[in-house]
């Protein structure tokens, strides 16, 4: 039942595949005079109730501020309505501190909630810890008690003197210590066999006996030596300390959170907002002395945005040179094609690197379900005269391969099999996405406008996008 609930929640919050509100027009007939009368209706309705600050529609687009950051080459949303709306309306970007939405906030709240009311955190990450201490206190009785039966063995053999203080003992006389000024930390030798077996802390370690190895003590070489050390017992007073102090809850300090958190977009995202959708504005960095850059002032542009992540999409950056012409395979725009073309389709695409793929298509997004197919993005020369293709062997023996280096390593078998075994492990279907690259006469007669920006639009219908789905051949289950 509450997964329905919360199923019914995210289908309200996430409603529109796009920050973009549409407005669909009724059915009009023009035989029919009382469709002009609703189409009118509906145009009006729709101009005359909303406002630049609402929510943007196609008649009234509300830009979003953004600024690009060189140290982790992205794109950052810091203003926390916008973030939230791209994150609601289309799954765009990711939380800086948050695996995928931006929850910082939230889940400080409810931590210092839980805290206020004296009990112990319920969100996700606090629930992980406290299974991941569950687990090391239950390795640490399991090796309590198979100390306890190694002890109790050597005992039932009479290898172990009955009278001598075991490390079982001594973690009594350590809890004791732990209350006092000084704590003993006993560690027991034995003679099994010709071995010498060491025991601190619930560690054993054999020593093989021979002629070479000398004892403190000749006389009791046939006895368990017991041999106690005194250490400061400062630490764990002070760790424990630490345990019963109350925490700090709101009543006794007004505590006023700042969301520390940001919306950070990849390149491919950010240009889909600017150039796409027309939604986003993004900004250079602010300065070093903190000095914020002026919204008032106008952002990059698209021509310069192009420019700026084909050369920040590589690493290491590409050199800001002017002179240096746009290759038809570049990295960023060939992925940004693919992003684009499955956008269009009407799937939520998100970075696939955790599962060694460019892209990760949902049908919906990742709150509904899992994401069902998994994109790897091949650049395809077929346009290009033999002889001239990187992916000839007698090209890469040239100069021009460093070029294409990026594209180099896709194409083994070797590669395709691990990358097809991955996504067969996570129940994902692979699809090869294999770009048709335009050779560089082609790009050469792309339209220039008065400032020589090339034309995005013309640029990018020069591409073509082919798409193969493929599994992996198991003899079993694919005989017939």
């Amino acid at each position: 039942m509450s997964n329905t609930k919360g199923r019914r929640y995210y289908e309200a919050i996430h409603a529109r595949p796009l920050p973009l509100r549409t407005h669909p027009l009724p059915a009009f007939h023009p035989t029919n005079p009382l469709s002009f009368v609703r189409l009118a209706y509906s145009l009006l309705s729709e101009r005359l109730t909303t406002t630049p600050n609402s929510t943007p529609s196609p008649s009234h687009p509300q830009i979003l501020k953004a600024y690009y950051s060189p140290a982790t080459r992205s794109v950052h949303v810091t203003d926390a309505e916008s973030a939230r709306r791209l994150w609601e309306d289309g799954f765009f970007g990711k939380g800086s501190l948050s695996r995928s939405e931006p929850e910082w906030l939230e889940r400080e709240r409810r931590r210092l909630e839980e805290v206020k009311r004296g009990k112990r955190g319920g969100t996700a990450g606090e629930v992980t810890e406290r299974r991941r201490e569950e687990r090391r206190e239950e390795k640490r009785e399991r090796a309590r008690r198979e100390r306890e039966e190694l002890e109790e063995r050597l005992r039932a053999e009479g290898k172990l003197i009955v009278g001598e203080v075991t490390s079982s003992e001594s973690g009594k006389g350590g809890e004791k210590g732990a209350e006092g000024d000084v704590a003993a930390e006993v560690v027991v030798e034995t003679i099994v066999d010709g071995h010498m077996i060491h025991q601190a802390d619930g560690k054993v370690d054999l020593e093989h006996m021979n002629g070479s190895a000398t004892r403190s003590d000749s006389r009791c070489e046939d006895k368990p030596q017991v041999k106690a050390k005194s250490t400061s017992n400062d630490a764990r007073k002070d760790s424990l300390a630490q345990k019963t102090k109350k925490p700090r809850t709101s009543t006794d300090t007004q505590l006023v959170l700042q969301n520390q958190e940001h919306l950070q977009l990849t390149p491919q995202e950010a240009f889909y907002l600017t150039y796409g959708l027309g939604i986003l504005e993004i900004h250079p960095q602010p300065s070093a002395d903190g000095a914020a850059t002026d919204p008032s002032r106008p952002g990059l542009s698209n021509h310069d945005l192009l420019e700026l992540f084909r050369r920040t999409s590589t690493f290491p950056p590409l050199p800001n040179s002017a002179e240096r012409t746009l290759p038809p395979d570049d990295p960023f725009l060939v992925n940004y094609l693919v992003f684009h073309h499955f956008r269009a389709l009407g799937w939520v695409v998100r970075p696939g690197i955790k599962f060694a793929v460019d892209w990760l298509l949902y049908a919906r997004g990742p709150v509904f379900a899992h994401a069902e197919f998994a994109v790897l993005v091949l650049p395809s020369y077929e346009r290009w005269p033999s002889g001239e293709r990187p992916d000839d062997d007698d090209y890469n023996a040239t100069e021009g391969c460093k070029e294409h280096s990026v594209w180099r390593e896709r194409g083994e078998w070797w590669w395709l099999h691990s990358a097809n075994r991955v996504q067969n492990q996570v129940k994902k279907t692979l699809v090869l996405v294999y770009v048709s690259i335009p050779t560089e006469d082609e790009v050469a007669r792309v339209e220039h406008d008065e400032n020589g920006n090339i034309d995005i639009g013309a640029l990018l219908s020069l591409y073509q996008v082919r798409e193969f789905a493929i599994k992996r051949w198991s003899p079993n289950r694919n005989r017939d």
